[in-house]
This record gives structure tokens, sequence and C-alpha cells, in this order.
């Protein structure tokens, strides 16, 4: 899945259609966002249940 992911995120970069580079950019950036505030939320539960 990762790597079928990868393939098709540098195929959208490298085509020359601007609209697919910046939905695949907006896309690989709201994972990413999404990502962290999952991180965070998940240390600021750790935190609030005491466990450091």
């Amino acid at each position: 899945m990762r790597r079928n992911l990868t393939r098709l995120i540098r195929e959208a970069l490298q085509s020359g259609d601007g609209t697919l580079r910046l939905v695949t950019l907006v896309v690989v950036l709201t994972f990413a966002a999404l990502t962290v505030a999952a991180a965070l939320a998940g240390l600021l539960a750790a935190r609030h249940a005491g466990l450091f």
C-alpha cells in the first residue's frame, strides 16, 4: 500500500497537469496534518492520564 501511494504521488508530481499536482499536494499535506494532530492528541491523553 505504501509503495503504491508513494508511486502515485511521484507520478502525480511529475505529471504536467497542474490540477493533479495541486490535488496531490493538498491530500498529502492533509494526511500529514491529521497524523500530527493524532500524535499530539495521543500525547495529551497520555499526559492527562498521568503516564508521564
